[in-house]
């Protein structure tokens, strides 16, 4: 499971690709991606230049008519979000 993300707000630099210790980072079509080999020691977030890669969060949806889903980073439809 990928414990960080690269936002959009990613510059190409490739500073994080070559601090990886795992090399879990490689270069995107528009942005470097976090693979699944990262091993989530953090390192990338403290090189990051321009602070865009941050921690993936998850959290339960649970829709307005009561029903959980499962934990998911994403969710469609109309949803409350709990902790």
């Amino acid at each position: 499971m990928d414990k960080y993300v690269i936002t959009a707000a990613c510059v190409e630099c490739g500073v994080c690709e070559n601090r990886c210790p795992s090399g879990a980072i490689t270069e995107g079509s528009n942005k470097y991606v976090i693979t699944s080999h990262c091993t989530g020691c953090g390192i990338c977030i403290n090189v990051c230049p321009v602070n865009a890669i941050v921690k993936k969060i998850r959290k339960m949806c649970v829709h307005p008519t009561g029903n959980s889903l499962k934990k998911r980073s994403v969710c469609c439809g109309p949803v409350v979000m709990t902790p």
